[in-house]
């Protein structure tokens, strides 16, 4: 179930976020201690057309609420709150037996849950937790930790997967932008119910309900669904979701595509909870991963193990299975402007992406220059890939002889002066954000032919999907 939240402040506010998530969600719950006042009959006039499930929360300020008075005054206002018809309270872990009795006696008709807040962290041993929260009567169980890595959050989605095939009610969310795949992801691991904001954040990481039905389908989500992701540092950025849900959806397929910040130093423990939460089906690999990834697949592909580089992951009976499309991806947005057989291409920057790309240009034909602010960086990947290689320092020598395509793969914005990009040249740049990155600014001005790094993500992005959906496509 999916429950809207109402923070108020006020009767006006809370009537129009009514009003606004009415058609989407299955509850709503009011967070009265984020009122500024608790009125009964203007709450009884609020939800006299609401045709839905209702919950009301009153949490005290340690546990991340608004209430800050003593426990009478705290049953003094649930009794007053007893006048209403709703189907769930939620009480915090740590409230008295007698608080409870309390709920049950004035609400014989509504679940009880109970709530766990850690804004600090996300404890190692959640199942420990519900253990210790199981000595309060609830009907269902709510932990709400505060991720500070998406290991966190991964390791959230496993406890409530693992807690609801056991026919546990519970409800895990991992707070914060690293937690936010739990929230998205919460129909598939079984969550009891998942809570989303009209616009905003009622709580940190919370994702807005235009976002959630919109660009990441939630009410198509089941336990059956596969889930893709793009992993690195940072990704906040990443065009993936955008392109990947939709194509998903176009296609019918029973997928889903989020966004997990991953360092270095997380990849083997990632790799873990991939295995273990079992419906993962395919990665996408940014930097600074592409290099890394590579120690933790069961294969890697020839072509992705020439180029010394990963950028799309495949699972497929229990194994990982590396492959690299970057290089399809850039030589296909290339090939829209000028056939590469040939032409003189020089490539800046050596790392994973600029491996595929000179890859699949040499593949090509074209003759391919690698330059490099570490000149010996470049002259190694230039011998192992077939090609010349040099310093960054030459590129104006280049400029004088003249060259046809001038690719920037660094995340450098410019990484070297406009007197260097040659009049009406092709001028490339792989980042995706911002669209017109400063390299590509100056190139303008040189009467260059613009590629953008958006293009080369379609291209790439494309043959991702072929490779995770490579039965459906052989059928069409």
């Amino acid at each position: 179930m999916l429950f809207g939240v109402c923070i108020g402040p006020n009767y006006e506010i809370a009537e129009r976020s009514l009003t606004a998530m009415r058609d989407d969600v299955d509850g709503i719950e009011l967070r009265l201690d984020l009122f500024a006042e608790i009125n009964i009959l203007k709450l009884k006039d609020l939800l006299k057309s609401w045709d839905k499930k209702v919950l009301l929360t009153f949490r005290k300020k340690s546990q991340g609420g608004g209430f800050s008075g003593s426990l009478q005054e705290q049953e003094e206002i649930w009794k007053e709150l007893s006048q209403l018809s709703v189907d769930f309270v939620d009480l915090e872990y740590d409230a008295p037996q007698s608080l409870y009795e309390l709920a049950r006696k004035i609400f014989p008709g509504a679940k009880v849950i109970s709530s766990y807040h850690n804004f600090e962290k996300t404890p190692v041993n959640l199942t420990e937790i519900l253990l210790f929260m199981k000595l309060r009567n609830a009907d269902i169980y709510k932990i709400a930790t505060m991720a500070t890595s998406s290991l966190d959050a991964l390791r959230m989605l496993e406890w409530v997967k693992d807690s609801s095939q056991q026919n546990e009610e519970v409800i895990g969310i991992c707070m914060g932008d690293e937690g936010k795949i739990t929230r998205i992801l919460s129909p598939i691991v079984g969550s009891y119910l998942n809570y989303v904001s009209l616009e905003g954040e009622a709580a940190p990481g919370q994702i807005s309900l235009q976002e959630l039905l919109g660009l990441y389908r939630y009410r198509e989500l089941n336990k059956e669904t596969k889930v893709f992701a793009v992993i690195g540092y940072p990704v906040e950025t990443s065009l993936g979701p955008s392109f990947h849900n939709p194509e998903m959806a176009r296609c019918n397929r029973n997928g889903i595509y989020v966004k997990i910040p991953i360092q270095k130093d997380e990849l083997q423990e990632l790799f873990h909870y991939i295995y273990k939460l079992g419906f993962f089906r395919g990665l996408s690999v940014t930097m600074p991963l592409k290099e890394d990834v590579i120690e933790c697949l069961d294969q890697v592909d020839s072509e992705a193990k020439a180029i010394g580089a990963v950028n799309t992951v495949v699972f497929e009976k229990g194994k990982s299975l590396g492959y690299n499309t970057d290089g399809i991806g850039a030589t296909c947005a290339l090939e829209e402007k000028i056939s590469l057989s040939q032409k003189k291409i020089v490539v800046i920057g050596s790392g994973g992406s600029a491996k595929a790309i000179i890859y699949a240009l040499v593949q090509k034909q074209a003759l391919v220059t690698i330059l490099n602010r570490t000149e010996e960086k470049a002259l190694d990947l230039a011998h192992r890939l077939g090609c010349r290689g040099g310093s960054l320092g030459i590129l104006r020598e280049l400029c004088l002889s003249g060259y046809d395509v001038l690719v920037n793969t660094t995340p450098d914005p410019m990484p070297f002066d406009e007197e260097d990009i040659c009049e009406g040249c092709i001028a490339m740049d792989i980042k995706t954000f911002p669209k017109m990155s400063l390299f590509l600014e100056k190139a303008k001005e040189k009467n260059c032919t613009l590629v953008f790094g958006r293009e080369m993500f379609y291209f790439q992005a494309l043959e991702q999907q072929a490779l995770w959906f490579p039965l459906e496509l052989s059928v069409l």
